[in-house]
């Protein structure tokens, strides 16, 4: 048999109906998760190409052949987009739908010798590289959006003139990138902010030695929030006024600290603050509850797994 023979019967597999494309399509649908329900693919979108870890209480240890899987549909995932523009064009909806993507800030911010900025990642090219270039139909099948507003490194912020460890003016940058784009992010459903602190860091407030209580989780939301830059951040998205990105969404807090020993100081780890759509019914101008506090304690130990290891595996775009 020669090659062209062999060629001429090659599977091709735009040539089945589009109905069983679909189902095929399907199969890639539902990632797969662990029974501590790690697994969501995560596409980072960012100017860097580094890992970036969600900072999720740690359940259990990944079983291997779970990571293998997940790592052999995630490739197969990304890898449909470049196949042919045909189905790209199949594929991309569907995708977008079942992913979450990941704006990475930028990775440091500090001055140099000189006195010059230097930065890495900035959060913008999010805008430029992605935002502008996707589709309407890529666009208004995104559902899920995180943003890591971590910046890392024992550092001098530009901005605040302190020692911090949270990019809030990239977070202000991101609420106005979703004010321009609220109407393309059509199916938007969840946001969520995050930041993660260095345990080590000396910007890092010490907390009281932590017993759970409403006011107990109060004062650690505002050793957090960084003198209310938080709600800064909640109020240019949810209730400014009824043009913000994000007016009538819920919110809701969650803060991570490591817990030391008996009667010593905690630590703050990450903050997380997340908003979601609420259902149909409620009006735009409504005013919105207070937000929820959360807040996790971690022993030292499984502090030190969290930032080894985190919980997500980032799959880049």
């Amino acid at each position: 048999m020669d090659s062209t023979t062999t060629i001429s019967q090659c599977f091709r597999f735009m040539d089945l109906p589009p109905e069983v494309r679909k189902e095929i399509y399907d199969y890639f649908v539902a990632v797969p998760k662990n029974d501590a329900g790690f697994g969501e693919e995560v596409v980072a979108i960012t100017g860097v190409r580094e890992e970036s870890y969600h900072c999720f209480l740690p359940m259990q240890r990944v079983d291997v052949g779970f990571v293998e899987e997940l790592a052999a549909i995630s490739k197969t995932r990304r890898s449909l987009l470049n196949v042919s523009h045909q189905i790209h064009a199949e594929w991309s909806p569907t995708f977008f739908r079942t992913t979450t993507i990941i704006v990475h800030g930028p990775r440091s911010e500090y001055l140099s010798g000189n006195g010059r900025r230097i930065t890495t990642g900035r959060a913008l090219s999010f805008e430029k590289a992605f935002l502008k270039s996707a589709s309407a139909s890529i666009l208004s099948n995104i559902r899920r959006l995180c943003y890591d507003a971590s910046i890392h490194g024992p550092f001098e912020s530009v901005s605040y003139r302190r020692v911090t460890t949270v990019n809030f003016p990239n977070l202000r940058q991101f609420a106005r990138i979703l004010d321009r784009y609220r109407t393309d992010l059509s199916s938007l459903q969840e946001v969520e902010l995050y930041a993660r602190w260095q345990i080590w860091h000396g910007g890092n407030r010490d907390l009281s030695p932590w017993a759970p209580s409403q006011a107990a989780a109060a004062d650690v939301w505002a050793r957090a929030s960084d003198g209310g830059m938080w709600e800064e951040i909640e109020q240019l998205l949810v209730r400014r006024n009824r043009r913000a990105a994000l007016t009538g969404w819920s919110v809701a807090r969650k803060v991570n600290i490591c817990h030391f020993r008996c009667h010593s100081p905690s630590r703050i780890l990450c903050v997380h603050v997340h908003f979601s759509k609420r259902p149909p019914g409620h009006g735009a101008g409504e005013s919105v509850a207070d937000p929820g506090i959360v807040v996790n304690s971690l022993t030292l130990k499984h502090a030190h797994k969290l930032y080894q290891d985190g919980s997500v595996s980032v799959a880049h775009g």
